[in-house]
């Protein structure tokens, strides 16, 4: 995966959109969920991202943001030769209205319609076989899964592919609480 200014800002704007998500699908309450309940980083283990993604984990990171959380993980060398080594899965409380694929597409692709400088960049995609809502989006070489799991949005930045980004939604799901 090669990083330039463009990929590097879509990777930035697709994990605000996620953390901005937290709050979409529930009337506009905010989620009662205590930060301590949120264990985001019980979705993958080390193992899980080398099986997927091919290189190891050398930090993990939590953070929790009210009922949102998020965990880092980075190789020993993330920003190598080889392409960015950093998956940062968000855990988001909200999703329950949406029900299908094709719904959580058309959900994203209108948060993206004030970014119109990247009109024809963005990538949005149902994926599909999951056996829950899912969608890649964002642009060539940085895409992120987004998931609607129960009440929860769980997205995955960064893959490379829809093929990684079925295989480590997998893996989170089979983690999932």
């Amino acid at each position: 995966m090669e990083s330039n200014p463009t990929k590097i800002l879509m990777a930035v704007l697709l994990a605000g959109m996620a953390l901005l998500a937290g709050g979409c699908g529930n009337s506009g309450q905010q989620a009662k969920t205590p930060e301590s309940s949120i264990d985001p980083c019980g979705y993958l283990t080390s193992t899980d991202i080398e099986n997927v993604l091919g290189w190891k984990v050398a930090t993990t990171e939590p953070k929790a943001y009210g009922p949102t959380g998020t965990c880092t993980y980075k190789s020993a060398t993330p920003y190598s030769a080889k392409g960015m080594q950093v998956l940062t899965v968000t855990i988001a409380k909200g999703m329950s209205d949406i029900n299908t694929s094709d719904a959580m597409v058309a959900w994203r692709k209108q948060q993206y319609e004030s970014y119109k400088e990247m009109a024809g960049q963005v990538i949005v995609e149902s994926l599909d076989g999951l056996g829950v809502p899912a969608i890649v989006n964002g642009m060539e070489g940085t895409l992120g899964l987004e998931m609607s799991v129960g009440d929860k949005l769980i997205t995955a930045s960064l893959v490379d592919s829809p093929a990684t980004a079925k295989k480590l939604g997998e893996k989170i799901l089979a983690h999932a609480k």
